[in-house]
């Protein structure tokens, strides 16, 4: 996780990072916590929010970094589901081919697109079929 502070002509004023451990699974499953991701990136906020009271003005803008294209899935509250599923999460590319099989038309009917040009959509796929508990 990695927090910025910008001036108004794109300076870095301030920056601070906190790494977040990933746990790798059988089967070529990365993931990381969501929580710990949460509690990581307030650090950082409050990190670069302490840094930037030692230099007079105001705080305009803020950028925030995380990890590529991941997914978090959350309920109602925007409690996590589970870990976060990282972009080098294999486990989806194994599976989703069959659930494409099902689910290819209906996508290609409402988007055009003949393959889900994302991982992010075999991924939500693949979790929204097989962890359903959570997803009812």
């Amino acid at each position: 996780m990695k927090a910025l502070l910008f001036s108004l002509t794109g300076q870095v004023i301030a920056e601070k990072e906190d790494r977040i451990e990933t746990v790798f699974l059988d089967g070529e499953g990365a993931e990381q916590d969501s929580r710990e991701l949460e509690a990581k990136a307030l650090n950082c906020l409050r990190g670069i929010i302490r840094e930037s009271k030692k230099r007079s003005g105001t705080i305009v803008m803020i950028g925030l970094s995380c990890t590529m294209h991941s997914l978090i899935f959350v309920d109602e509250r925007l409690e996590p589901l589970a870990n976060m599923l990282l972009w080098s999460d294999g486990r989806a590319a194994q599976k989703a081919e069959e659930l494409l099989q099902d689910v290819g038309r209906e996508i290609y009917s409402r988007t055009g697109t003949p393959d889900p040009p994302d991982e992010s959509v075999r991924e939500t796929l693949l979790v929204t079929r097989t962890r359903c508990r959570a997803f009812k």
